[in-house]
């Protein structure tokens, strides 16, 4: 009886998703909108891309070099939750390394979805 609880329990860890330690990721957006009041969302060309890590760096880059902030960083089942104080900006990676970003710039809201992968 105890090995059959033991293997139970050592399937449903292995079962689990697992975070690495911290490595940083680079996140590349394939679609990135544009919204603003009273018209539709609209695709915007965008070179800008992200690096974070789960200890709480995050930056977005560009070919001009990186702005980096210290994020919130908390986890919602399968996604990371990256959140920028005073910046309005929030941003979500899955267990999958998709990527949700969501920034304002002005009276602009900038939403991006992409994929991470470790950089290194």
């Amino acid at each position: 009886m105890k090995k059959m609880i033991l293997i139970g329990a050592l399937a449903l860890t292995s079962a689990a998703p697992a975070w690495a330690a911290s490595p940083v990721y680079e996140c590349h957006f394939q679609d990135k909108r544009q919204c603003s009041a009273g018209e539709p969302c609209k695709p915007i060309a965008s070179k800008v891309f992200t690096r974070l890590s789960l200890d709480g760096a995050y930056a977005r880059c560009d070919a001009n070099g990186c702005d980096d902030y210290k994020a919130s960083v908390s986890r919602s089942g399968n996604w990371a939750i990256f959140d920028i104080p005073g910046r309005a900006m929030v941003a979500k990676m899955s267990l999958a390394r998709d990527i949700v970003e969501v920034t304002t710039l002005g009276d602009l809201v900038l939403i991006g979805f992409g994929k991470c992968q470790p950089k290194g």
